[in-house]
């Protein structure tokens, strides 16, 4: 694999195994961060569900007010 500059150089090519290594990682990545969004949502379905406030659950959380609401909307 090439990694190419801006201007069309060329810095450096990978081996097919550093390739796979990045690409391993980067699907790694991706769904550790799915798992984690799916996770807050379900604990801030559950805390709207037991009355929290949006502000508690917005401190315990790192969702946005507007995805809360969205939340909000499915439980009533």
């Amino acid at each position: 694999m090439y990694i190419i500059n801006k201007d069309g150089s060329v810095t450096r090519t990978l081996s097919e195994e550093e390739d796979r290594e990045k690409i391993f990682r980067t699907r790694l990545h991706m769904t550790e961060n799915k798992g984690i969004a799916k996770g807050e949502r379900e604990t801030a379905l559950k805390m709207l569900q037991e009355g929290l406030s949006l502000e508690i659950i917005q401190k315990c959380t790192s969702l946005s007010e507007e995805e809360i609401k969205k939340l909000q909307k499915k439980i009533k």
